[in-house]
């Protein structure tokens, strides 16, 4: 794909390029930091729709295995030197609407138009913290708080009404599959706040990094993005699309319509349907939200004023690659009684790559019924091109798809 050399994202990952937390949680970091900075103050209007750059982005990995933390602190350091409006990670439901009624700024917008807007990033390292325990009422104003009504009203203690004018709210959080399954209760999963949600999961970190030093030339990138970022905060108004954009993304549309991504593959594949049912069966009628929402903060990164089909290919291309591994962060979610040990299973095959039935069964026997419970769970998790099985004179050997982070498939022997 052919990205401008000016592009933001693609200089921040080559800044970021000494760490060790996976491309696609850098990726998705750089984005969620764009939308901070470009606020409530640009849209996209696409007929009767007005789309707006915030996203709802949660990376997911096991705990201390994926460099979560390391992914953020580079963008949150940003924010904060340019001092955007963050929240407190420990917040109550009062006190963050309190947060977001007085983020209320008025700037000037298009031809001295005067724009008033209520923006506000949460940035919590520890998504479970930010949720609190069963904390319904806040998970439904993240919900309401997604589509950034032009005004949001809420009703206090004193038993008075207050509003918030142009509401908007970006997430930049991160939290485990474990944590996924203890914090969003099954009613919030599926529809409601989990479809809003873009679920980044990586099982381990990119690469080893002993000394993650920054070069000279790092170090004066660090200014360079920043300075960036300061001007992408001054932008205000509407983005334009040309005539290759409007009939690229209807022809998308409707594929992605008839055709939902699948489980360790991608939209055009066709062979399995995960998010047709299940955790993420709403998720896949939101594909074109999150999509439109890319494009703004692609064109923001690119310095585009008018919306390509260069750009669309690149935001269908990021949502997909994210989309392939998206599923694992529910693998423990589900009537079945054993889509725990499933997940677990799976969890072990990514972590070592390649490792023998004997001792999946040693990890997990007190969990196993009997072999033939095991051999089901590896042979469904073959056809789904997870793994591959191969046996040998001792043992079976499950093998990991690394493919599957591309959405290729294992070659038959």
């Amino acid at each position: 794909m052919d990205i401008p050399r000016h592009d933001w994202i693609s200089r921040y990952l080559k800044f970021t390029s000494n760490t060790e937390p996976p491309i696609l949680y850098k990726e998705w970091i750089a984005c969620s930091v764009i939308a901070s900075v470009l606020q409530r103050k640009v849209r996209l209007n696409w007929g009767t729709l007005t789309f707006f750059p915030n996203l709802y982005v949660v990376l997911v990995g096991p705990s201390g295995r994926c460099r979560k933390g390391v992914a953020m602190s580079t963008g949150h350091k940003m924010l904060r030197e340019l001092a955007i409006k963050t929240t407190a990670e420990a917040i109550t439901r009062e006190a963050l609407i309190k947060n977001l009624a007085e983020s209320a700024v008025t700037d000037e917008g298009p031809g001295g138009k005067q724009i008033i807007h209520s923006s506000l990033t949460v940035f919590s390292k520890e998504l479970a913290v930010f949720l609190g325990q069963d904390n319904k009422k806040l998970m439904m104003d993240l919900t309401d708080w997604y589509d950034c009504d032009d005004k949001w009203e809420y009703r206090t203690k004193g038993a008075g009404v207050d509003e918030i004018i142009g509401v908007w709210l970006n997430l930049i959080g991160a939290t485990t599959p474990e944590l996924v399954q203890t914090q969003l209760p099954k009613d919030a999963v599926g529809g409601g706040l989990s479809s809003r949600i873009i679920f980044v999961f990586e099982d381990k970190k990119a690469k080893k990094v002993a000394a993650p030093f920054l070069t000279k030339e790092q170090k004066g990138m660090y200014t360079e993005l920043k300075n960036e970022l300061e001007f992408m905060n001054s932008i205000s108004g509407e983005v334009g699309f040309d005539d290759t954009f409007v009939e690229s993304y209807a022809k998308w549309y409707e594929a992605s319509i008839k055709l939902p991504p699948e489980y360790g593959g991608n939209v055009s594949s066709g062979t399995l349907d995960k998010f047709k049912e299940g955790p993420l069966a709403y998720y896949n009628e939101r594909r074109a939200n999150h999509v439109m929402r890319l494009c703004i903060i692609l064109s923001a990164s690119q310095k585009e004023e008018t919306l390509t089909e260069q750009i669309l290919f690149r935001a269908i291309n990021l949502l997909e690659r994210t989309e392939v591994k998206m599923p694992r962060t529910f693998g423990g979610y589900g009537g079945a009684e054993k889509a725990s040990v499933m997940h677990k299973i799976m969890e072990l095959v990514a972590k070592y790559g390649r490792i023998s039935r004997k001792d999946i069964l040693k990890i997990l026997h007190f969990e196993l019924d009997d072999l033939n419970e095991l051999d089901k769970m590896l042979q469904m998790l073959s056809t789904m091109k997870f793994c591959r099985i191969v046996h040998d004179e001792k043992d079976t050997i499950v093998e990991y798809n690394t493919k599957q982070e591309m959405g290729g498939e294992f070659i038959a022997d």
